[in-house]
Order: C-alpha cells, then structure tokens, then sequence
C-alpha cells in the first residue's frame, strides 16, 4: 500500500513539474498563439466616477449600467470560441494598501477563468488621473501597488498575464520619468512563483494602432524575454469621438495634433488593403524580434443598428487575418448591453448576441475554418496602391524598381495646377524630390492620363512616396489620382485584396 501511495505522489508530483516546465518553457510568441480569440469583460470593475472614489463594493462595479461577472457567465462565454478574457480593474485610491475584498473580488474572477481553461489577462484601467495626482510619490507607491497584485496572484501559472497602465499620453510618460513600464518589469520579477515566468503586457503610448508612434518606443528589460506590447484597433480611430460633430483631432505623444474628417463605413478595397498593411507592419517591428502584440481592444464605435455590415466585415477580416499570423491575437471590447455609440455584441446577462453572422463568424474562425490570406497571394513584379489621400507609399525593401506608373483623371495642367512629386530616402539616407512632368503624361482611350516615370537609375533605399500638390485654388479639383503602380525587376508575392474581401463576402452571407 505504501508503495502503491509513493507512486501516485511520484505521479502527481512529475505531472505538475512537467507542466510547469513546459508552460514557462514557451516563448512569448507561443503563448500568444495558444490565447486565440479574447473577449472583454467591458464596463464591470473598471467604471469610474465618484461612486469608486466613496465605495468598491457592487455600486461600484454596477456604476455603468452593466451586471455583475458570475462563474456561469465566463463558462458560457467559452462555448462561443473565446479562448482569452481580458479583465479590466479599477484600484483608484486602493493603491497604497489595497483593499483586501478587492483583492479577494478580483481573485476569484481571475481564478473562475483559469479553471475555464481560458487565459485572463488582468488589466489596470482607468487609474491614469489618480497616479498623475499622486506627483512624485507616483513611483513607489505603483510598484508597491503591482507588488500586492503581483502576490495576491502568485500561485496562478502562465494562463494569467498581466497588462499595466492602459489609455496613456504623454503626462503619465513624463510622471514617472519614461521608465514606468520597467518599474512593472521589475516589481512582478522580484516578487515569487509564476510571477517570474508569467508574460508581461505593456502599452505603447496613446495606444490606438491609428497612431504609428511605436517606431521609436524604447522596450524596458525582461530578464524571462516575456513581454508583449498592447495596442488598440477601432475602426475607424476617429469614432472615439463624436463622429458627428467634424472635424476632429488626437494629440500624439510629442503633442502633434493629428486632423481628420471621421468615417463611418469600412470595406472598401483600399481598407482591405490597409488592414494587411497594419498587421505586417507590427510583424516587422514587434513579432520578428520575438514581440508578440496584444490588440486588447477592437471594435467599431457607432449606434449598433448603424453600419452593421461594416463591424461584421472588419470584425471577420481582423481575426481571419490575425488568425494566420503567429504572435498577434486581438480582445472583442464588449459594453454586453445596447449602448448608444458603443461596442454591444453579446448580452451577458441573457446569453444572447444582437448580430447571429458576427457570432457564427468568432466561432468559425475559432475553429481555423475562416478564409485564409494565404490563398491570395499572387507572384507578380507590381504593387498597385489604391488612394483615399493624396500621399501613395510602397515600401521597396532593396528590390530593384524600375517604373512609377501614375494614372490620373487630369482637369489641370501639370507644372501650374497641381504638381506630382517622387519622394524617397536614398541609400546616403538622404531625402530626395522627384518632379513628374508633363511629357512624361500619356492620354489614355478611357479618358485618363497615365504618367510614366522611368526611376530605375534612382537609389531607393525603402520608403517611396508619390505626393500630389495641388494649386491654390481649393475649389478647383485639378486632377484626381485613380492608382499609383510600382514596376519592380524581381517578382515577390502580392496580397491580392480585391479577391479576398470578395470571398469573405461570400463566407459572410
């Protein structure tokens, strides 16, 4: 009997060790690709208002109108495809000794999800003005604060992922010196068990993947190389905001205001195309240097009877496309309930979803039956650019290009109405400006005029960019650019677009 109980300790024991090694024998990129499809836990523990200021019991949690998360709810927001819940939380004035019923709340969420056999990514939100306020007793007391988390949670493994400050700009960076994102590091690698395995979420500032300031964002040290970077993805970025009310602006991180005229409707070709153009750009930046990107918040905000076919086209591209692409998974922001301007797919409390083809689409690319890019690529020595501005970008990465092929419907004259120019970076990293000229037009039978500009004696080095400046008179439309075709020497695979948005068209309806 004896020998009978060793060997089942000894059994219990290897399981449990292999388990652990294996886990925390992941890449970050590995854990990424096991976490799929994520839902949000929307409007729960992360409202604020005055209420979170004088109670953290249920008045808080209930502030926005949203109902209480129960272990019934999680399991039943499994059965869709959801692989991942994220889990946003509130602490403001809790953070230097925290509540211990808080904490317990919190905890018991956490583990209701990890039993589910789901990952819970474990978020702080809405605590941006609270650490502003606390000056500079900001650092210490945040450390002290992931500290407590980090240890309440310390027996959870690597289904648990931790996520610090979210919705950042520029005062927080400046608050805690530039360096808070390292301070995270290190408060859950010096704490004990999982924590120092357990991947690590930080954000790039201001967030919206609409702003490319994550070019130059600085990663802090990871000694267990398990850190992803956050993003977020609306379409279109501009909804934030009142869409009704044009224009609007954003202020990036080095306080450039960014103007825009809001759209309401996505699909079109060109938005077919700029969405690949999105995920193989973090690929480049982030995944190939071990990176993996979180997209913890994605959506269209508008009245949900308003463009519904367009939150069911972006929402069935966006996670087809991330489906294929290792190191990249994405969160549905979810408010549950019909909340005017506002993400509302699935009602929580009723287990039901406003929109079945959204529904069916998550669980159909959940379970790797969705439409594949990779059916779509072609081999060809061209890249067309469909404009909706009037800047045209290909990126030549060393190949050879040989011709700037630009077809226009021309009102004006080149030279006096408008001007063309080619703008690239040589390979001395130097600026160069390229006129088109009106020799080198060509009229067209369709009535178009197709500039051909021979570039290849020019010493591109990567960024090309076809801008077009058109004269003084704004009520004057001088020429109107239909596509923009880089001719290249070698052939390279070609993401046709046009043929994949018709074929999740087709799966769609």
């Amino acid at each position: 009997m004896k020998i009978l109980i060793f060997l089942i300790i000894f059994f219990i024991l290897s399981v449990l060790l292999n388990h652990i090694y294996f886990s925390f024998n992941k890449t970050a990129i590995q854990i990424v690709d096991e976490m799929g499809i994520g839902y949000n836990l929307g409007k729960t523990y992360n409202c604020c208002s005055s209420v979170a200021e004088e109670n953290i019991l249920y008045d808080q949690i209930k502030t926005w109108g949203t109902i209480l998360p129960t272990k019934k709810m999680i399991n039943k927001i499994k059965k869709y495809g959801f692989k991942t819940i994220r889990f946003q939380v509130l602490y403001t004035n809790l953070t230097d000794i925290i509540n211990s019923e808080w904490l317990i709340r919190i905890k018991e969420i956490v583990n209701w999800i990890i039993k589910n056999g789901m990952y819970c990514i474990l978020c702080v939100n809405h605590d941006k003005d609270f650490w502003i306020l606390e000056g500079e007793n900001s650092k210490n007391k945040y450390i002290n604060f992931w500290k407590q988390v980090a240890n309440q949670l310390v027996d959870n493994d690597e289904h648990l992922i931790f996520e610090t400050l979210t919705d950042l700009d520029i005062d927080i960076q400046y608050l805690f010196d530039s360096n808070f994102t390292q301070d995270f590091i290190d408060a859950i690698r010096n704490s004990d068990g999982f924590n120092k395995e357990r991947l690590l979420i930080i954000p790039e500032m201001a967030t919206e993947i609409e702003i490319n300031s994550y070019y130059d964002l600085k990663l802090p040290k990871d000694p267990s190389n398990r850190t992803a970077i956050s993003l977020q993805y609306y379409f279109p970025s501009e909804t934030l905001y009142d869409y009704e009310i044009p224009p609007i602006y954003w202020i990036d991180k080095y306080g450039y205001q960014y103007d825009a005229i809001p759209t309401t409707k996505w699909g079109s070709d060109y938005d077919y195309k700029d969405i690949m153009n999105k995920i193989e750009m973090l690929k480049s930046i982030f995944i190939d240097k071990g990176i993996p990107v979180i997209l913890g918040e994605v959506g269209i905000l508008s009245n949900y009877n308003n463009n519904i076919t367009s939150k069911r086209e972006f929402l069935y591209t966006l996670f087809s496309l991330l489906n294929e692409f290792n190191g990249i998974m994405a969160c549905l922001w979810d408010n549950s309930e019909k909340i005017s301007k506002n993400n509302n797919y699935y009602n929580r409390e009723i287990d039901t979803w406003n929109d079945e083809i959204i529904k069916k689409g998550i669980f159909k690319i959940s379970k790797n039956k969705g439409i594949k890019s990779s059916d779509y690529y072609i081999t060809t020595n061209i890249e067309v650019i469909i404009p909706n501005i009037d800047i045209f970008y290909a990126n030549v990465n060393n190949k050879n290009l040989l011709k700037i092929i630009i077809n226009a419907k021309v009102y004006g004259t080149v030279g006096i109405d408008f001007d063309i120019i080619i703008s690239y970076v040589n390979k001395q990293n130097k600026w160069v400006d390229l006129f088109v000229t009106k020799k080198e037009g060509k009229k067209l039978y369709d009535g178009t005029t197709s500039y051909v500009v021979n570039v290849s004696n020019k010493d591109f080095s990567n960024e090309v960019y076809v801008v077009l400046v058109e004269g003084e008179d704004s009520n004057y439309k001088s020429i109107l650019i239909n596509k923009v075709t880089f001719e290249f020497k070698e052939y390279f695979p070609y993401f046709d677009y046009i043929l994949y948005k018709n074929s999740i068209l087709d799966d769609l309806y």
